[in-house]
């Protein structure tokens, strides 16, 4: 099959994207003391200040809202630096697209596992807070497994469709950038679901975002995602791909065009 074919090169070629993603992570740090646990230490804050100022507007008791916080946080931060930073895969490496030794889709899969392992940081986070008992430890830490190929698959679709959109709109990306706080603002991260009645709940249940933040932040926090979450990521993930293939297979050789 051809995707298979595509996919099994894909990983024969591991070690270039590794390296193309690795040495990103590295040079977006570059003479900083912490590096990548700059990252961490923003959600840590984040987290934090959040708690203690609409934990006691929402009246929600603060050890049950912190650890619901955190888990939100890292999952927004990972889906804003996919959008935002993965969307500008292309425009940001076109040194590297300009170089016909290099595959564009390299490029794709070394922002994936960059993210990915900026992602896995985080779990630091959830480790102290187990630590100090504001998350239970449970067997269901076991599903943050299948969460991170979930989010590593996502990652590549988004980052695919998104890159082709950046580079051939740059409004597009201005779009995006600006809309995040929006967006973050209009998902339950620091306010519940459940504070949302009647029609505007039906709101929330059609937020994309929303399903994604919880896939992410249940495991996290040592419970199981909902079978309405798992089958709307699931679908998800199948979307994107059949999208992502098909604009791949079609505008990728404008790229070079495009930046």
């Amino acid at each position: 099959h051809p995707s298979m074919s595509k996919l099994n090169a894909r990983l024969d070629q591991y070690s270039v994207w590794v390296a193309l993603g690795w040495f990103d992570v590295m040079q977006s740090y570059r003479r900083t003391l912490f590096g990548p646990w700059w990252h961490t230490f923003n959600i840590a804050i984040f987290s934090f200040s959040m708690t203690f100022v609409y934990g006691a507007l929402f009246g929600v008791p603060t050890v049950e809202y912190a650890s619901y916080v955190l888990g939100g946080m890292i999952s927004w931060f990972w889906i804003s630096a996919v959008i935002v930073e993965g969307g500008s895969v292309f425009i940001s490496q076109q040194h590297h697209v300009r170089n016909p030794d290099i595959d564009n889709e390299n490029l794709i899969w070394a922002a994936a596992f960059k993210f990915s392992v900026i992602f896995a940081h985080q779990f630091v986070l959830v480790a102290g807070f187990v630590l100090v008992g504001l998350i239970d430890l449970s067997w269901n830490h076991l599903l943050v497994i299948p969460v991170l190929v979930g989010v590593f698959l996502l990652s590549l679709n988004v980052i695919t469709i998104l890159g082709l959109l950046f580079a051939r709109f740059r409004d597009v990306q201005k779009l995006f950038s600006s809309s995040m706080i929006v967006i973050m603002l209009i998902t339950p991260i620091v306010w519940k679901p459940e504070m949302m009645e009647g029609w505007r709940s039906a709101f929330v249940l059609a937020n994309p975002f929303h399903h994604i933040i919880e896939f992410i932040r249940r495991p996290l926090l040592g419970e199981t995602p909902s079978q309405v979450t798992i089958l709307y990521i699931i679908g998800l993930i199948i979307f994107t791909q059949i999208l992502a293939r098909v604009l791949y297979k079609h505008f990728s050789k404008r790229i070079i065009f495009w930046i």
